[in-house]
């Protein structure tokens, strides 16, 4: 895979939507019998998506922000089309995606029958990008008023080798990516759709100065946690109006074993029920608490997006998502609340994470036809290293004056 730049987008229609990525795999071989994709491999493939105009870079998502959004923002009734597209199994407890053990793919309900097309077939995925002028329409760019600049889509794209599940078992002391044919990304494509307008409104937009009430995103990612450190406090470069907050909390393992959209205690085959690595937050502006007393995490998980999200999260490898709104609709098209981080001269992210030496689980499984319960300690987030990854949706004004946008605010 390499990082590069998607040629200008040709400015003969009037108004665009950016709708999704388009990415044919190339053939999946393997000397084993199986070897499988991380999940969602569709998100996990992009590194970071951009959008710029001219030399200036006007928003910015990461593959994880895709996945995190996906959590929030597809409906119920879309979201197993969605999974499809973007080859996203649902987590099947004590699966292991080891090699001669591909069982968790026919367990996906159907959903991994389509897209982890192995042993010789290729795999293509759509991947929906939200940027701002993406989905509804009233939000289209006005690309016919964009004269004297270009408007590019910028992708970096991950390496295929992080892009495969990595496990505990010695066959991958051996080496085994060596006895894997050599694969590249075929190509991506980007669809795109065009909104026609007339003369009146094509001269309309061409002419006059506009200004542009925008999402963007903020990302702060890569925040490492230490072992043996319960309480810390993360100070978060936030600014311009903020209209919601999501966070996860990750074992640092997780990414060298490319899960990379796992947000539990526990990597792969580590026996145990995933659970909170986080117990309870805080959020400090200018050293006063938002919130009477630190939240728990399961009002951050489920009561909290449960007011106003179309989606919530479930308990899965990558369902421990925690999302605060400073807005009254997350969906809303207008403005409808935010937080205005300008303001403050400190935003602190104030976490607590589990701290128990027996935290204890159970197991079932069936043997001999009977049913048998097995105890066994459960991970201790607290003693081993995490890291901690910030997203934040907030608002820009998008001004474009003689055939050129800006940003107002920086």
């Amino acid at each position: 895979f390499v990082r590069f730049v998607v040629p200008a987008i040709p400015q003969s229609p009037d108004i665009i939507d950016l709708s999704e990525r388009n990415l044919p795999l190339n053939e999946f071989y393997s000397d084993y019998t199986k070897i499988c994709y991380t999940n969602s491999l569709g998100n996990a493939l992009i590194d970071e998506i951009s959008v710029e105009i001219g030399d200036q870079t006007i928003d910015r998502v990461t593959g994880m922000w895709l996945d995190i959004w996906s959590n929030y923002f597809i409906p119920e009734e879309k979201r197993s089309v969605y999974n499809t597209m973007v080859a996203k199994f649902p987590f099947v407890p004590g699966f292991a995606p080891f090699l001669n053990q591909p069982s968790y793919l026919q367990s996906a309900g159907g959903i991994g029958q389509d897209i982890f097309f192995l042993d010789g077939e290729h795999c293509e995925l759509f991947v929906p990008v939200p940027f701002w002028f993406c989905g509804e329409y009233e939000n289209a760019f006005p690309l016919i008023a964009l004269q004297g600049q270009d408007m590019r889509v910028r992708m970096k794209v991950r390496p295929f080798v992080e892009t495969m599940f990595k496990c505990f078992q010695p066959l991958f002391e051996t080496n085994i990516f060596t006895n894997v044919h050599e694969l590249h990304l075929k190509e991506a494509e980007l669809y795109v759709t065009y909104y026609h307008l007339d003369n009146d409104e094509r001269r309309q937009f061409a002419l006059n100065t506009r200004e542009y009430v925008i999402e963007d995103h903020q990302i702060m990612m890569n925040y490492n946690i230490p072992p043996e450190h319960t309480n810390i406090k993360f100070k978060l470069p936030l600014n311009r109006p903020i209209k919601d907050l999501y966070w996860v909390i990750q074992r640092s393992e997780a990414k060298e074993f490319n899960d990379w959209f796992n947000y539990t205690n526990k990597v792969l085959d580590e026996k145990g029920t995933p659970t909170h690595i986080m117990e309870r937050a805080q959020l400090n502006l200018n050293g006063v608490g938002r919130f009477w007393e630190p939240l728990d995490n399961r009002y951050l998980m489920y009561a909290k997006p449960y007011r106003a999200h179309r989606y919530i999260p479930g308990i899965d490898r990558n369902g421990f998502l925690y999302n605060y709104l400073f807005c009254i609709d997350p969906n809303a098209l207008q403005h409808n609340g935010s937080m205005n981080a300008t303001s403050f001269t400190e935003v602190v992210l104030d976490l607590t994470l589990y701290n128990v030496d027996q935290y204890m689980g159970f197991t079932e499984k069936i043997l001999a036809g009977e049913l048998v319960t097995e105890e066994f300690p459960r991970i201790n987030p607290s003693k081993l290293p995490t890291v901690l990854h910030v997203f934040a949706r907030s608002y820009n004004v998008l001004r474009i004056y003689n055939g050129c946008a800006t940003l107002r605010y920086k």
